[in-house]
Parts: C-alpha cells; structure tokens; sequence
C-alpha cells in the first residue's frame, strides 16, 4: 500500500512485493502528481527492470516508461535504469550506457548528460547516487574512477576516493580503511571527520 500524502515535504518511497517475491518499488513525486513504479522480473532466466509513470490527476493511467524486456518499447532505451524523482520536481534521473538522462514527466523530454569515463558502471551496490537536493549525481565507475556531475551544466569531475557517499550537497564522505574523512565535492580539502 502506498500512503498518498502530497502536503509531504519530500517524496516518500516504498518497496513492494507480489505473491512470486518479486519487489516492486513505488515512489511519489513531492507534490504527489506523479507516481513512479519500478518492478524487477525474471524473463528467460535473467533479471530485467520495468518502469511505469502514472499521473495521478489522470486517474493513475500508467504508462510505460522504460523496459529491458525484449520487443516492448518504452520512452527512453531499454538498457537504461530508472533511479528517481529528482527533489522537488517531475525529472526523473536515469542512468545507462555511460550517460545519465533528465526524463521530464510532464514535457516527456529526454536530456542526455555524457559523462568523460568509459569504463562502464560499478557492479557494486549502487552505481549512481543523487544528492539530497538533487544537484549532483555521485557516478561509481567499474575501473575505480567516481565522477561527480553537475546535473545543472552537464558537466563531471573526476574524485580520487572511494567508498564515497554524499554528506550534503557540497561535500562527501570517504570511508576507505576505516578512516573517515571528508572531501568537498571536486575532491579537495580531505580532512578526517573526527579529530584526534
């Protein structure tokens, strides 16, 4: 069940699963116009993520927003995956084949973000996290690389730390050796997070 709430101040999110155990993930946009449903099935053996977009002013007709199943046509590549709403608005971020995309739910426009590593995706944990505001997007890559993108001018930064994730929009926190220690989002001004 999802509590529809659109006075939130955030969008809230829930994970669901059907009687086959198959989770279903269901988010709301801040202002509860829109709803997003992700859902990972299993086709010949292999894992496939299919999203729908529903508006809700439309009595929640969904449609399909993104598939990796084979011959169903979405609005944006099949190979993409769906992330979320970015806060406070009805861009959806999406990621796949080394770029990031702003779909605009209510205009149904795609904008393409490239990004400067080629070396393909982390395959640990998640590849892409979004900042608290929605600014930024923290790009895990599989050669060790983390990209910082400015999702606002399309433009990346290469940060030589791992074990990254994000402590407020303007700064990330690297928990390599277990040492914490606190970078700005361009990867200067290392410093520990706790003093000794």
């Amino acid at each position: 069940m999802l509590r529809y709430a659109p006075d939130l101040a955030e969008a809230e999110s829930l994970t669901l699963r059907d009687f086959s155990g198959t989770p279903s993930r269901i988010e709301a946009s801040a202002d509860g116009q829109w709803l997003l449903l992700t859902q990972e099935t299993n086709v010949r053996w292999q894992q496939h993520n299919v999203s729908y977009l529903a508006q809700l002013a439309d009595g929640a007709k969904a449609t399909l927003l993104v598939s990796d199943n084979a011959g169903e046509k979405g609005l944006i590549p099949p190979s993409w995956k769906v992330k979320a709403f970015l806060p406070g608005s009805h861009q959806i971020l999406l990621y796949g084949d080394m770029e990031l995309g702003l779909f605009d739910a209510d205009s149904h426009n795609l904008r393409r973000i490239g990004l400067e590593d080629k070396s393909g995706f982390s395959i640990y944990g998640d590849p892409v996290q979004l900042s608290p505001r929605g600014g930024f997007v923290l790009v895990m890559c599989k050669s060790g690389t983390n990209l910082v993108v400015d999702l606002r001018l399309g433009t990346s930064t290469r940060v030589d730390y791992q074990y990254l994730r994000w402590l407020g929009e303007d700064h990330l926190l690297s928990e390599t050796n277990q040492r914490p220690v606190i970078i700005n989002r361009d990867g200067t001004g290392a410093r520990p997070l706790l003093a000794k």
